[in-house]
């Protein structure tokens, strides 16, 4: 089973349901095969950040991410394509959290494949509009608002990857659900916020910088 996500061609002998609408028919070797293993091994790794209970270890060009201690997935970057090794006993509505919103950026990063931007997109009538800012600075509810009553819809949350060709830049959505914190959730109902989901490309058309700095320094893709 094939998939495309946020560009990348994923390859797995297990059908994830959530990536359903991302299957990928098309030739082309992918970028990263997932297998399950029975335990994931982690010696001679360091820690490298923590988020939420979920911290990223590293050795060169490999990665371990652990829940509360608990080892989950292993990322082989050292080879093409890259192997991700994932613990049996996840849920796969973890793996797929967990897999768009650290392991692909990892990828896209360290294999030079995109530019991983901390972002929230939404889209309507083929435009589309970024909202790049740190965390809790109003992201993903700026996404909700215009999803809720200016009938836009979204295109991912928290992490938006960006391709750039001579002419344009672009982008593709994510299978990431909104995530909105309890102060701003209680202003929307989630089921006005509405999903796009494409395995086509997405041109980017607006980026907006949410901060409270003045000024903000921009380099041209």
């Amino acid at each position: 089973m094939k998939y495309l996500l946020g560009g990348l061609i994923v390859e797995s002998k297990k059908e994830y349901i959530r990536w359903k609408a991302y299957q990928y028919h098309d030739l082309g070797m992918p970028h990263l095969v997932i297998v399950n293993a029975t335990k994931i091994i982690m010696e001679g790794f360091t820690n490298c950040g923590s988020t939420d209970d979920i911290d990223i270890w590293k050795s060169q060009r490999q990665y371990c991410i652990s829940y509360a201690g608990k080892m989950l997935m292993h990322l082989d970057l050292r080879s093409d394509p890259s192997i991700l090794s994932v613990a049996k006993e996840i849920s796969d509505d973890a793996i797929a959290e967990i897999f768009m919103k650290r392991i692909l950026p990892l990828i896209f990063y360290q294999k030079n494949l995109a530019i991983p931007l901390h972002a929230t997109m939404v889209m309507k009538d083929q435009q589309t509009v970024a909202f790049v800012g740190a965390s809790f600075a109003g992201k993903s509810t700026l996404a909700a608002y215009f999803a809720t009553y200016k009938g836009f819809h979204v295109v991912s949350d928290d992490i938006l990857p960006i391709f750039a060709d001579k002419e344009s830049a672009f982008t593709y959505s994510m299978v990431t659900k909104l995530r909105l914190r309890e102060d701003s959730a209680q202003y929307f109902d989630k089921t006005d916020i509405k999903h796009i989901e494409l395995i086509s490309p997405i041109k980017l058309h607006n980026i907006f910088v949410i901060s409270e700095d003045k000024e903000i320094s921009c380099k041209r893709l």
